[in-house]
């Protein structure tokens, strides 16, 4: 069998073995050479006074000989699963097997769908001795390689809409993952009044979108198919072996948009930590923590952007290509700051990496989208369309910042409701450099790494000249110029810097002060050498206020 591992996947999973599911939907799938499965009920099969409503006995088998694969969905469907007692439960496990293999030829009975989607421990374990899988509800996509074998689906209702079932498939796309979707009966009409019903409109339009995507985006399988694709190995791995610059640096990935680079320690570790330029960023060997991870004794491979580019040219599967044979065997982090923290918690999910991300923002995305980057065309997923790692992320960053706490509450959490969320009031948007400037940051990052423990610290506060511009801000944002000016005045006393700069010179202007303002940002620039982190439009507006 064709391996489908790198793709989405679909079953169309119908219960009850109703009539329209053989005289309706099945010539849908097969004019769109669609495979369904069929759930019967055991005993609506074999008597008579059901047959106005379900398949009859030699429906199910020419339905088997057309192409239909026939599961169990016990055999009276009276009581759900979990109100059985062990021996009653046993009889609707076999006698529903054992009518239905003396219905078709050449095909097990291997996959119960239960009734009412009801089930505990008890009845999965039970029903796992006598059928390979054991599909429920849930609404939840499943892993098309893993080994679970109870199958979460997806429901349609009289009130799904063809757009409803469109984004359930997308989203099986964007993550690779295998969708089952759960129908009942399939009517002539456009709409069903049944709860459990459609029209035969929306089947054909959900297949015909399927066929349309084609086999390469979206693959139409049964679950005897799934179950033959997870019997099959493996296909081996490809591992990619770089050439060493005279520095000792691995090249891994070199393209457009996007350099990565392997640094091997010296010591022997178990971890390698894997981190991402932020802003500015260039196309080079080592950036963002490189020098602090090697010194710690880490593997360390680093992932450096083309100016500007905000790593939009660097897809998911190039980066697992590129790093993947150097994690075998490791404990894997990704980390970063600022846009790095965004690509960390981006990436890392493909590689089930626990994540370091401090202050993610991507200026690019829809969520922020600034002006400087709206020429980029944006081609990542939303996070919660990715893969995730098993471990929630650790988050850091100030929750005064209003950019980055937005772009968390819809980037982050949508994806990993369970985050780590970690708020230094006024630490800013350089939250890392706040810890290190407390003497907390090599402590902090150890402990995670090496004991899988997070720290409770706290950062240093009136010798910070960050958390003194970050309390200034705040305070003459919320109206409190007086206030404001004086932490504003401590920072800069402390470190020149522009936040604290611009802050104090917007106040000076709103108080009608332009020559007050003028002289701070003359200071600022004499001191730092012409440093212009003040904004270019204030500058400018104070030049215009004293002309």
């Amino acid at each position: 069998m064709e391996d489908y591992r790198n793709r989405a996947l679909i079953t169309f999973s119908y219960d009850d073995g109703k009539r329209n599911n053989y005289e309706v939907a099945l010539p849908l799938h097969e004019k769109y050479g669609i495979n369904p499965c069929f759930a019967i009920i055991a005993n609506r099969a074999i008597n008579p006074r059901h047959w106005r409503a379900h398949m009859k006995p030699w429906e199910i088998t020419d339905a088997s000989r057309r192409g239909a694969e026939i599961n169990s969905h016990g055999v009276m469907h009276q009581y759900k699963f979990t109100d059985l007692n062990s021996r009653e439960l046993q009889y609707e496990l076999l006698e529903s097997k054992r009518i239905l293999e003396g219905l078709v030829q050449n095909q097990q009975i291997d996959t119960l769908c239960l009734p009412f989607s009801a089930s505990n421990n008890e009845v999965r374990l039970r029903a796992l001795e006598h059928y390979s899988l054991v599909r429920g509800h849930g609404g939840q996509l499943n892993d098309p390689i893993g080994t679970a074998s109870f199958i979460t689906s997806h429901g349609l209702r009289n009130h799904t809409t063809f757009e409803d079932i469109k984004d359930k498939i997308d989203d099986a796309i964007r993550q690779k993952k295998w969708l089952v979707l759960m129908l009942h009966g399939v009517i002539e009409e456009d709409t069903a009044t049944q709860k459990y019903d459609i029209g035969k409109p929306l089947l054909n339009n959900i297949l015909g979108y399927v066929a349309e995507l084609g086999p390469q985006l979206i693959k139409p399988v049964t679950f005897g198919e799934m179950r033959e694709l997870r019997h099959e190995p493996s296909p081996p791995k490809q591992f990619y072996t770089p050439a060493m610059d005279q520095s000792g640096t691995y090249t891994l990935a070199n393209a457009p948009g996007y350099l990565i680079t392997y640094h091997k320690n010296a010591q022997q570790t178990d971890n390698v930590v894997i981190s991402f330029g932020g802003l500015p960023s260039k196309k080079t060997s080592r950036g963002f923590g490189s020098v602090f991870l090697l010194k710690q004794g880490y593997d360390h491979i680093f992932v450096a952007q083309e100016e500007g580019s905000q790593y939009q040219e660097l897809p998911l599967e190039d980066f697992v290509k590129a790093v993947g044979p150097y994690l075998e065997d490791k404990r894997v982090f990704t980390y970063g700051s600022s846009l790095g923290a965004y690509a960390a918690l981006y990436y890392g999910g493909a590689i089930n990496a626990k994540v370091i991300a401090s202050a993610p923002k991507n200026s690019a995305h829809r969520f922020m989208r600034k002006k400087k980057y709206a020429h980029i065309q944006f081609k990542h997923k939303d996070l919660e369309n990715v893969p995730r790692s098993e471990t929630p992320p650790l988050i850091l960053f100030d929750p005064f910042r209003e950019e980055e706490t937005d772009f968390i509450e819809k980037w982050v959490t949508p994806a990993y409701p369970d985050a780590y969320l970690m708020r230094f009031p006024y630490a800013g948007h350089t939250v890392l450099n706040t810890m290190q400037q407390s003497g907390k940051l090599k402590q902090f990052i150890k402990e995670y790494i090496e004991e899988n423990r997070i720290l409770d610290i706290e950062l240093l506060q009136d010798n910070s000249y960050i958390w003194n511009a970050e309390k200034g801000r705040r305070l003459s944002k919320l109206g409190y110029a007086t206030e404001a000016k004086s932490y504003y005045r401590r920072s800069l006393e402390l470190q020149q810097n522009g936040e604290a700069a611009a802050g104090l010179a917007r106040i000076h202007l709103k108080e009608q002060q332009p020559e007050k303002a003028q002289k701070v940002v003359d200071m600022h620039f004499e001191i730092t050498g012409g440093h212009k982190s003040v904004p270019e439009a204030l500058r400018k507006s104070i030049k215009k206020r004293l002309t």
